[in-house]
């Protein structure tokens, strides 16, 4: 008994099939995420969504509303981040936030600003917008800064605001 067999493939079927999809790799909803270092939670992040991309244009892309929570070692706050979209560039430890972005910290010190730049690795924040810092009882206004993540130093670019002198409060 002989049996044979053939198939064909359609071309434009085929094609089809092999054509890349513009879509990302994953997508969440109502995500948190915890991050940690050496076994240490070091930083708590809900967004109403996530998508991730891969390749070299890819990254993580948090959006729909962001909280970012930062830890100490021992779990207390020291400060936090609200966006409206942060993205991650590719694999690396640069996001950019943007969307009325208000970051504090447990020191008192509070920025806002339409959009920045948080170099993760280094611990260090800058920003090309328009920006509010307030420290203390000063508010100061601003386009553009460099600053280190923790707001304990920064320079602000196009200084305006009230700044309170010290010396002028001495008496005499």
């Amino acid at each position: 008994m002989w049996l044979l067999g053939a198939c064909s493939n359609d071309r434009s079927a085929v094609q089809a099939l092999n054509q890349s999809l513009d879509a990302p790799t994953m997508e969440q909803f109502d995500a948190v995420i915890s991050y940690s270092d050496s076994g240490v939670v070091t930083m708590r992040l809900e967004a109403g969504h996530l998508t991730k991309e891969e390749g070299e244009q890819g990254g993580q892309l948090f959006d729909q509303g962001v909280k970012v929570t930062l830890l100490n070692n021992d779990g207390s706050i020291r400060g936090g981040i609200l966006a409206s979209t942060i993205r991650q560039i590719g694999e690396s430890e640069t996001w950019v936030l943007s969307g009325d972005v208000h970051m504090t910290h447990h020191s008192g010190r509070a920025l806002m600003t339409d959009s920045l730049t948080w170099h993760r690795d280094a611990a260090r924040i800058t920003s090309q917008t328009a920006l509010r810092l307030i420290d203390g009882d000063e508010e100061i206004r601003g386009i553009g800064l460099e600053a280190r993540e923790d707001l304990s130093q920064y320079t602000i670019f196009a200084v305006s605001g009230e700044l309170n002198n010290p010396m002028e409060n001495t008496k005499e």
